[in-house]
């Protein structure tokens, strides 16, 4: 059973029970909400054992004598970008979720600089930069978190909450905690389906595969599609011309 139905079973106890939880009470049992907590935890044993196995372990025994790291490259010959193996550098928790704090594991020598690069958001560049969408070069100007601000734009709901000063857009974390609740967890579901669509609608996904992806009816995935356009319709235009073009021209 893969993981995602795993979490969809257990949900997040006990914020969120999950799917568990009603299967228990269709059949008269009482103890639903222990299962989703008993499931929730084989969850986490598997995250705890690929974290060990992944960085603990291999960090612990494959640094050299002077306590470094040298990975193994590979390098994609079908799309040209780097990956690493022995370990596998590049699948790090993020900061959010290190409560191992394994990511300070890496640090650079005394005199020298530790330089971590990015594409940013290469692809959705490209397209704000050839669709030419006003409302994408905007938040790429603005900065800070482009799916927050592409939720923003989809639900009015979320630019009306931000607007009132009930949740931050996003917060710098070297100046302590939030004083407000962030978008992306306040609205933690929009935010989600909006950098999906982000990252999947220049690839043509469509309102089936999303429709499947976020477990929803095709209608109301269709809607959520809709919203995204709404915001952008260059994109739409730029597609539908793309289209055309190529019915044209066979290319």
């Amino acid at each position: 059973m893969s993981q995602d139905v795993l979490q969809r079973l257990a949900g997040d106890p006990p914020h969120k029970f999950g799917e568990l939880k009603n299967y228990f009470k269709w059949r008269g049992w009482d103890d639903g909400e222990e299962a989703c907590f008993a499931l929730a935890s084989v969850i986490e044993a598997s995250r705890i054992e690929t974290l060990l196995n992944t960085f603990i372990i291999p960090l612990a025994t494959m640094a050299d004598s002077n306590s470094r790291i040298h990975a193994s490259i590979n390098i994609n010959t079908e799309t040209g970008r780097l990956s690493s193996r022995r370990p596998n550098l590049q699948n790090q928790p993020s900061v959010e979720k290190d409560r191992y704090q394994i990511r300070k594991a890496f640090i650079s020598p005394p005199g020298k600089s530790l330089i971590v690069a990015d594409y940013g958001q290469l692809e959705l560049r490209l397209l704000a930069h050839i669709s030419n969408c006003k409302s994408m070069i905007e938040a790429f100007k603005q900065g800070g978190d482009f799916h927050s601000r592409t939720a923003m734009g989809m639900y009015p709901e979320i630019a009306a909450a931000v607007e009132r000063g009930d949740v931050l857009l996003e917060w710098d974390k070297s100046l302590g905690p939030a004083p407000k609740p962030l978008l992306k967890d306040a609205f933690s579901v929009q935010r989600r389906r909006a950098k999906t669509l982000n990252f999947s609608i220049a690839y043509g996904k469509t309102v089936h595969g999303l429709a499947k992806d976020w477990n929803v009816s095709s209608k109301e995935a269709k809607e959520t599609l809709e919203r995204w356009y709404k915001d952008r319709p260059e994109v739409r235009e730029w597609q539908e011309r793309t289209i055309e073009n190529a019915h044209k021209t066979g290319k």
